[in-house]
């Protein structure tokens, strides 16, 4: 008897490497969506560390020429108090200062507010009084 040869796969086998294959897929799948979700994550989050910074920074850098003890805190009502006030800050979402002005101080006028930041405006920074 003459041996038969084969040339190709069975119906078994192609089916059976098609289920690894699906396995392998979806198990894959499952991976890098995990991984896509946890970089779009770490990508809000330095988004949003960065907006922070910036925001610090800049108040930081708007109080630096403050006259010392100006700062005060007001809220929407127009209540105020000094920021070294040890009261309850509660609502108070406004900062108020008087930045070193030489020039204002040469003047025989009152200096006036040269500072304002509103925590709750989204416009702060083109804010001036």
């Amino acid at each position: 008897m003459r041996s038969i040869k084969r040339s190709g796969f069975s119906m078994i086998e192609l089916v059976f490497v098609i289920i690894v294959l699906g396995v392998v897929a979806s198990i894959g799948s499952r991976i890098i969506a995990k991984v896509y979700k946890r970089y779009i994550i770490t990508q809000a989050i330095n988004k949003i560390q960065q907006k922070s910074e910036y925001a610090l920074e800049f108040i930081e850098k708007r109080l630096e020429h403050r006259i010392k003890d100006s700062v005060i805190t007001r809220n929407s009502s127009g209540a105020y108090i000094s920021l070294l006030s040890s009261k309850d800050k509660g609502g108070y979402t406004i900062l108020e200062w008087i930045g070193a002005s030489y020039e204002s101080m040469a003047s025989t006028k009152v200096p006036a507010w040269s500072g304002l930041i509103d925590l709750e405006s989204p416009n702060t920074s083109k804010k001036q009084v």
